[in-house]
């Protein structure tokens, strides 16, 4: 799990809300379900864990589900990657073979499934959005092509979002791209944002000031 830095007190007033708590599912309980599925949202519930880091990506139709990899090739029967598919492709696909047998046919969850599992059981979100470079912390400016289909990411989760009634107290977006995180300020203000780094750079609280987070997570 990443490192997380405490903020200025600026920081944490301009986002006042519960504590996040020590220990998060991370891609749900994926020791004990296949990772970024229900089921493994469902396991870190029954594990006792109140919040759950997930990943999001988009479907070639853009359609908001989650996943981490590239490809699908890792956690299911498919192959290819995993921008590729439409979302009636990838909703055919197993995600829970390759773990268990216990959990064949296993889909990957759509995010507007996702969230109404974690409102159900109570359960915090920390939803990344997966940023599209070769590494976390190569350099990608503004208009470039990357950036753009980051902040694409980040629009079409924001609608899912805008389109249900929930209660946005209880998620988290963080991400290792600022564009992403930028469109989250500009449409969700009002929803917690952390920044993800590979290692903590100079300019980590002037960043983090811009994009109004309320927390820098470092891996560790």
């Amino acid at each position: 799990m990443p490192g997380i830095t405490k903020l200025s007190a600026s920081i944490a007033k301009r986002q006042a809300a519960p504590l996040m708590p020590r220990v998060i599912a991370h891609r749900g309980a994926r020791t004990s379900a296949p990772e970024n599925t229900i089921e493994a949202i469902v396991a870190a519930h029954e594990l006792g864990s109140k919040f759950c880091e997930v990943d999001v990506m988009l479907s070639k139709d853009k359609e908001v589900f989650l996943n981490h990899d590239r490809t699908v090739d890792r956690c299911s029967n498919g192959n290819g990657a995993f921008g590729d598919k439409t979302a009636a492709e990838l909703l055919s696909l197993d995600v829970g073979s390759w773990f268990s047998p216990e959990f064949a046919g296993a889909r990957y969850p759509l995010f507007c499934n996702v969230v109404e599992t974690s409102m159900e059981l109570g359960i915090g979100l920390n939803v990344e959005i997966k940023h599209l470079r070769q590494k976390a912390d190569d350099a990608c400016p503004a208009d470039c092509e990357t950036a753009s289909s980051e902040r694409e990411i980040a629009r079409e989760t924001v609608r899912v979002l805008q389109e249900m009634d929930v209660d946005l107290g209880n998620l988290v977006f963080s991400s290792f791209s600022t564009h992403a995180l930028e469109i989250v300020k500009e449409s969700l203000p009002q929803v917690k944002r952390a920044l993800l780094v590979e290692a903590i750079p100079d300019n980590w609280r002037e960043e983090v000031e811009r994009l109004g987070g309320s927390s820098l997570n470092f891996n560790s």
